[in-house]
């Protein structure tokens, strides 16, 4: 059964309504990689990237995409989550993760933000 939720997120998405529908989910997909990985985008889909090598992980594209991207620095040095074309995370067109931090990314439809 559909529920309606009122949120306020004018600053980042405007204001509008979250509809959460009863019997739908989403997967969790986990992918340990010591190299350059292209990140998933299956719809539904939240996706866990634990990199433990000095690689990038590259973005699919934001528009039409309502993933979440958790990516993990599981190395010595420093990793690159980068977008395709003009798009950005939080304004820019790639982001560096120091090693043993973590972020988590969602699209605005247009980019991606850092939640």
């Amino acid at each position: 059964f559909p529920v309606t939720i009122r949120f306020d997120c004018a600053s980042v998405l405007g204001s509008g309504d979250l509809t959460v529908v009863g019997g739908s989910g989403i997967t969790r997909s986990v992918v340990v990689t010591s190299g350059n990985v292209n990140a998933g985008n299956t719809a539904s889909t939240d996706y866990v990237y634990v990199v433990s090598g000095a690689h990038t992980v590259s973005l699919p594209a934001a528009s039409g995409n309502t993933n979440r991207y958790t990516i993990k620095n599981a190395h010595s040095a420093d990793i690159t989550v980068d977008t395709v074309g003009a798009e950005t995370i939080d304004g820019t067109a790639s982001i560096t993760i120091a090693p043993e931090d973590s972020v988590d990314i969602i699209s605005d439809g247009t980019n991606f933000i850092i939640i």
